[in-house]
């Protein structure tokens, strides 16, 4: 978070897993500026909201979204929903 103090950059952070409840999550990290000081507005974005928000789209039948964190990991996906958050994809 103090990166975006710094740099007063949106930051996007790489799949999250919770410490007491292990599940997973996203968060988005924005700075809020006023006169004197920079504030931080941080969403955390569960995996289950990302797998609603992708559901939402119309796709074929039998095709599938995956929406990947920058790591590589599956963050969710909409083929056999199961929790998909330790697979690492591989592009090749």
């Amino acid at each position: 978070m103090n990166r975006v103090v710094k740099t007063g950059k949106p930051f996007i952070a790489p799949l999250l897993q919770g410490r007491v409840s292990g599940r997973y999550a996203t968060a988005i990290v924005v700075p809020v500026r006023s006169a004197s000081r920079t504030y931080m507005l941080v969403a955390i974005i569960k995996s289950a909201a990302w797998l609603n928000f992708l559901s939402s789209y119309p796709i074929a039948p039998f095709a599938k979204m995956t929406l990947l964190d920058q790591n590589g990991l599956v963050i969710a996906r909409t083929l056999n929903v199961i929790s998909y958050s330790w697979i690492v994809h591989d592009p090749r």
